[in-house]
């Protein structure tokens, strides 16, 4: 049993988690030849991570026998698909269970490590807490580099859902000529338009006082960046609505996105 402190408007509120626990079906989720590399380590530390979206998330740090090999674990909540109510309910009964098997059947090399599990009634997913993904810098890209870009995207999502769905099915809807092509941008340019427009709305908001935010924010992602531009941020707090995840100890919690 550890102590993981969590903040919520400058106040600690202990919060008790069993590392053990919190993994110990885990294992079962892992495919046959992975769990005897995963056996080999012990839970020496879990934290509490704070993410933007009101799930529960925890790291735990694993290390081997002689201390010299770690392995950072996320453990992300999963909740029921945003489809369900349209699509109806997923096959799966574990929610953690459907975001793996969705990743596998779509990636064409998933983490390895990646697994679901079940903790105080909570279902949650597990990866590597490891930025394995490369990226490019947008900011400093040329057109020609960026139109080059889009396309490697737009051939990886393609065969993602060749992968999850019926290719020669697909292929065959698409067709050969361009009106899927034209469909999908025109689609594409008016999300880009509502997203600015939604954006306007809320800055008109904070300006109204209608809302609060604290301005001046940068991303961890931004951050990274080397361009020297910083785009303006608010940081949206809400009127007393609590953490749904932690409703229960922190009656007083406020949400923050």
């Amino acid at each position: 049993m550890v102590m993981i402190k969590t903040t919520v408007d400058g106040v600690f509120y202990p919060e008790e988690v069993e590392p053990r626990l919190l993994l110990v079906h885990y294992a079962e989720s892992l495919p046959p030849d992975r769990r005897p590399l995963l056996e080999r380590y012990h839970v020496l530390d879990t934290a509490r991570k704070v993410v933007g979206v009101g799930t529960r998330c925890y790291l735990s740090l694993l290390t081997d026998a002689d201390a010299r090999s770690a392995i950072f674990l996320q453990l992300k909540e999963a909740m029921e698909a945003v489809l369900a109510p349209y699509a109806g309910k997923s096959e799966f009964a574990h929610a953690g269970q459907r975001v793996v098997v969705g990743q596998r059947l779509m990636q064409a090399a998933s983490d390895m490590f990646l697994g679901w599990t079940s903790y105080r009634g909570h279902d949650y997913y597990v990866r590597q807490f490891r930025d394995m993904k490369g990226s490019v810098n947008l900011d400093a890209m040329p057109p020609s580099g960026f139109a080059r870009y889009a396309e490697v995207c737009g051939r990886t999502l393609a065969r993602a859902h060749a992968r999850s769905g019926d290719a020669a099915t697909i292929a065959g809807y698409t067709g050969t000529g361009t009106r899927f092509d034209a469909s999908i941008t025109a689609f594409a340019q008016a999300y880009g338009k509502q997203v600015r427009r939604d954006y306007d709305a809320l800055v008109v908001a904070v300006e109204s006082g209608r809302i609060s935010a604290a301005r001046g924010l940068v991303s961890g992602s931004a951050r990274a960046r080397t361009a020297p531009r910083v785009q303006d941020r608010l940081l949206v707090t809400g009127a007393a609505t609590p953490d749904r995840s932690d409703k229960e100890q922190h009656p007083r919690g406020r949400l923050r996105a």
